[in-house]
Parts: C-alpha cells; sequence; structure tokens
C-alpha cells in the first residue's frame, strides 16, 4: 500500500501481484543459499502475503525463494528496491548478486543498487521462517506469544533514483503551536555547501530558497500560513513539498506537541488520559498482512469502544498504518522487536542490531503527529544488572533521533525492574488473577486487581522516580468466544468481561496513573504446539473481539464504562 512520503519525479515499479515461488523446505539454510539452488519456480504466491498459511505449505517452516523478472528499466541507473517487512529473515539478490539482507521480521528493508545493461532482470527474495536462520542475531525466538510467519508482509517496488542531487526525508518539528512555527530538517545526498531548493505547504504558493548545506543536511525554520493544530479531535494535516532540479518529495505532517510533566502526560498543553488497547498486525487469512479496509475497521471498532489510543506491538508497524492513524486521530505507541530476552541477549555485540531497527522505526514514524509514545524490549531482562547500561544507551539514541517525543519501554518486571530511571513513562505489564497469583482458587480474579495495581501506584510514586507518568501497557485476561458461565468461570466470556472492566475502572479511579492498554484487541495466533494449555486452538485468546472482529461481552462492557466515564 501507498504511504507517504511521495516522491512525484521519481519513475516507480510497483512490484506487488502474482510472482513464481518455489519451496526449498529445510534442503538449505538461509545462510549458504544461493540463486543456484533453485533450478525451477512450480508454484505462485502473493505477495504481499505467507507461504505458511496457504494450504500447500500450511505451518511449514523452511527456506522459500520469490522470482520477480523485471522489464524495462533504464540501463546503469541507480535503484532503490523497499521491501515494507518480511518474516523471519531474508536474503535479496539482483541478477545473481546479493544487494540486501533483512534480519529482523517486519522491519522495512531498503538497497540501492546499480540497474546494469539490458532491459531484463531478475530479483529474487529467499525467506526463511525457521527460528534460527543462522543470521548474526535471530530476532525471533520460538517462544514468542505471537506466531512467527513467513513470507513477504508488505508491499514491495523500485525506484528509479535521480541522476544529480536528491531528497531522502523531510522531518518536521513543531516548534510554536501558537504561530504555526516548524523547523524543516532537509536530508538528502547532495555533497554541496548550498542547496537551491522550491518550498510549498499544502499546495500553496510556492517558495525558491538557497539553503546552508552540510552533509547532505540543510534547516529552515518558518511559519505554516493558515495552520491547524493535530488533535484526537480534529486531526488536521497539512503537507511539505520541497523540489531540487530533478527530484521532489512530499511529506505530510501534524502541529502538535507532547510531553512528560508532573506526572501526567500533556498533549498540546493539555493533559490527556489514555484509554487504549493493543493491537497485533493480524488477520485470520492473511497473517501479519493487513488490508486498507482491515486496518480501517479496526480503528473503527476501537473508536467506537471510546479508546483514544492503541500500542502497536511488539515490532515496526506497518506505515499505511501510521498514516490512517493520522488521519482518524488515534493516537499510537510504537515499538521495535525484542520479546522476553535473557540478559544473556542484553550485550554489547547485541546493542547494535536493536539500535538499528529503533533508528529505522524512528527516521520513518518522524513526521506522523499519532505516534506520541516510542517503545522498545517488551517484557525483557530490566531488573538484571547487567542489563540497565543497554537499556539506557538503547534509550539514549531514541532522544537523540528524536526528542519531541516520550520514550517508554513495558516492563513486567514490576517493583524490581532496575531501568524506568532512563524512560519519560514508566510502563507496566501485569495480570494479577490471570498470570500472576494463580493460585488462589477462592478469589475472585478481578478482586486481586486493585490491591496489585495500588502497591505499583505506591512504588512508582516515590520521589526517586522523580515524578513521571505512570501507565499500564498490559492488563487483561483471555475469553473464549461464545463460551459463558454466570458463576466467571475462566475462559468465559463473562469472567473476561467482569476481569477487564474491573481493570479499567481501578486505573481510572487512581489518578496516578495516565492510562492503560488492555491486552488485548482481537484474538490472535499463537503457539501452535507449545504451552496448549494456555493457548487453546493455538490462540492468544485476550481479544475484546475474536480473530473474524467478532464481538465478546467485554467489548460492550468497555464501550459502556469509557461512555459513562466520560459523561462524569
Amino acid at each position: 500500500m501507498k504511504a507517504y512520503p511521495y516522491y512525484p519525479q521519481r519513475k516507480i515499479f510497483d512490484l506487488d501481484g502474482l510472482h513464481d515461488f518455489a519451496w526449498l523446505g529445510d534442503t538449505v539454510t538461509l545462510a549458504a543459499f544461493s540463486p543456484e539452488n533453485v533450478t525451477e519456480y512450480p508454484e505462485k504466491a502473493a505477495v504481499p502475503g505467507v507461504f505458511d498459511l496457504c494450504s500447500d505449505h500450511y505451518g511449514q517452516r523452511g527456506l522459500a525463494v520469490y522470482r520477480f523478472p523485471l522489464y524495462d528499466l533504464p540501463e546503469n541507473r541507480i535503484l532503490r528496491l523497499k521491501i515494507g517487512g518480511l518474516g523471519l529473515a531474508g536474503r535479496v539478490f539482483y541478477d545473481g548478486t546479493e544487494i540486501a539482507r533483512s534480519l529482523a521480521p517486519y522491519a522495512p528493508v531498503t538497497a540501492d543498487f546499480s540497474s546494469g545493461c539490458g532491459k531484463s532482470h531478475e530479483l529474487l527474495i529467499a525467506v526463511d521462517n525457521r527460528f534460527n536462520a543462522q543470521t548474526p542475531y535471530d530476532f525471533f525466538k520460538a517462544y514468542y506469544d505471537f506466531y512467527g510467519f513467513g513470507g513477504i508482509y508488505r508491499s514491495v517496488s523500485l525506484e528509479v533514483l535521480p541522476e544529480t542531487d536528491r531528497l531522502e526525508r523531510v522531518q518536521v518539528t513543531t516548534l510554536d503551536l501558537n504561530t504555526g512555527k516548524v523547523a524543516l530538517k532537509i536530508l538528502t545526498n547532495s555533497t554541496k555547501s548550498e542547496l537551491p531548493c522550491r518550498i510549498t505547504f499544502d499546495h500553496g504558493k510556492e517558495k525558491a530558497l538557497t539553503l546552508p548545506c552540510e552533509n547532505g543536511v540543510a534547516e529552515w525554520i518558518t511559519n505554516v500560513s493558515d495552520f491547524r493544530i493535530w488533535s484526537p479531535e480534529d486531526p488536521a494535516l497539512h503537507t511539505v513539498t520541497v523540489a531540487l532540479e530533478d527530484d521532489s518529495i512530499v511529506e505530510r505532517f501534524g502541529l502538535r506537541t507532547i510531553e512528560a510533566r508532573n506526572g501526567k502526560i500533556i498533549l498540546n498543553g493539555k493533559e490527556i488520559f489514555f484509554d487504549g488497547i493493543n493491537r497485533h498486525e493480524s488477520d485470520p487469512q492473511l497473517g501479519p498482512v493487513q488490508t486498507l479496509p482491515g486496518m480501517l475497521q479496526d480503528i473503527q471498532l476501537i473508536k467506537n469502544a471510546g479508546m483514544n489510543f492503541i500500542r502497536s506491538v511488539h515490532y515496526i508497524p506497518d506505515q499505511a498504518w501510521l498514516d490512517l492513524c493520522d488521519e482518524t486521530g488515534m493516537l499510537l505507541w510504537i515499538e521495535t522487536l525484542g520479546w522476553g530476552l535473557a540478559a544473556s541477549e542484553l550485550t554489547p555485540q547485541t546493542l547494535p542490531y536493536f539500535m538499528e531497527q529503533n533508528r529505522i522505526m524512528i527516521r520513518d514514524a518522524y513526521n506522523h503527529p499519532s505516534v506520541l509514545i516510542l517503545g522498545m524490549l517488551n517484557e525483557c531482562a530490566s531488573d538484571a544488572e547487567s542489563s540497565v547500561e543497554f537499556y539506557a544507551e538503547l534509550l539514549k539514541d531514541m532522544h537523540k533521533e528524536d526528542p519531541t517525543r516520550l520514550r517508554s519501554f513495558a516492563g513486567n518486571k514490576n517493583v524490581r525492574d532496575l531501568c524506568m530511571d532512563h524512560v519519560d513513562v514508566i510502563s507496566l505489564n501485569c495480570y494479577p488473577g490471570w498470570i500472576e497469583d494463580i493460585r488462589d482458587c477462592e478469589t475472585l480474579a478481578s478482586e486481586m486487581i486493585k490491591p496489585h495495581l495500588t502497591k505499583l501506584a505506591d512504588f512508582y510514586s516515590q520521589e526517586s522516580f522523580g515524578g513521571k507518568p505512570i501507565f499500564i501497557s498490559e492488563i487483561g485476561a483471555c475469553g473464549l468466544y461464545g463460551i459463558h458461565d454466570d458463576d466467571f468461570a475462566q475462559w468465559s466470556e463473562e469472567f473476561q468481561a467482569d476481569f477487564m472492566r474491573t481493570a479499567a475502572e481501578v486505573i481510572c479511579e487512581d489518578g496516578r496513573f495516565s492510562g492503560y492498554t488492555l491486552w488485548q484487541f482481537c484474538d490472535t495466533r499463537s503457539y501452535q504446539r507449545g504451552h496448549i494449555r494456555t493457548k487453546p486452538r493455538g490462540f492468544n485468546c485476550a481479544g475484546i473481539v475474536d480473530e473474524y472482529r467478532r464481538k465478546k461481552l467485554v467489548y460492550n462492557a468497555l464501550a459502556n464504562f469509557i461512555k459513562n466515564k466520560k459523561k462524569d
């Protein structure tokens, strides 16, 4: 799917569609793969699409290869390949030569290379969905509580880059909401000390400028004419077009500010409370592949429940999703992949891999006003002394890349956590009565919520934490669609509705919390074989709707609570 930024002057080849496909299974590793390993392509596969949901390869793990014949390419030009995300790991070849690797599922892949001579060429994308793909760092583990799909998750395209100076991105930073003052940071490949350019806001009057340029970066501070402030109630968006001699870029942005102050989260100068939900990119038939109608339906369901905030878990989200949230006024937390990792994996050797994923996510999200919080390392070893420096370095680099947003991580170590000193928002995952305190068989699970949350609020309200906002990033329980019990038996819809509504009530009543994101929006595919007693059907069934978006009792229970709360 097309997403901002746009490059109006570039020729772009859309490579989505039906392509030649070869299944190699476990005959060769990703590291040892060579194009010569494939002698024929007997099948077809859709891009975007995942092969392990297709009937011929359902549930299989191994190596697959997609072939893209390319025709009518300009000769001896620099091309840019863009893959929105794939998984679990991949290698990309152009005319038999490797041009890119993908180590992190869902992370965008970009590669610049020469088209060479001739009009006909061949692009191969080898994708491996085995958990140990023999890459330098294995980002996806078999124990992750969401399914590791194999395939090309998002769109693929090929751009012909300008032969002269070109534009990479334009980062727009809000400086003053009262005057519409913004700072433009224009990123180019230019080696010149001055950058002649033309700048237009909202298709208005063009302004010709010559800006100082150092290391390919030019900056300009100006006021946006006839500006409007972006907010959930009025998601007003602006565009800026920057043009060079042979290239131009259209970026979209919103004027808004976000900060943490005195234990509260402040949006556009006013305190805001987050009624929210966690959301995976998940479809029962398409897996991680997203469609525009599907994404819009999810947002409408969440907004109709009265919620204003989504935590997009647990990987870099689709850029089209960010565009849609910008347009609909939905507020977001986004995060990079890293789930339940031990301290032995958070080392100086692995730090560069996580840092690179953070940078990719932050740079792509910079102009999206919907994105308020940047996250990472869900439920990892933040209680280990050896991890403190790792967290500190990652969060420091986050701030360097984007000092305008709030930083956090969702930790489940609660009062044992050692890394909350380095965040802007203290975010806590907890499951009293569902995962924690499960040996108490006499007490209703919902009755365990308030004592647990009060203990957390007391601990993180200490002066040593500097008055940071406290946020419950996960709390919830599972309910099986269509299963009912008037005595709130576990796994019934009544049990789940009672539990999650109580959690929302307790959090809202305690003024020390700045919000919550309940776990989770829809039921999602999880372990297929392990942990079968906690994952019936191979699904995490904590959704307020099931995988087909059918509402459970909890959906209306939450919607009514939020609606009545707003009346008060």
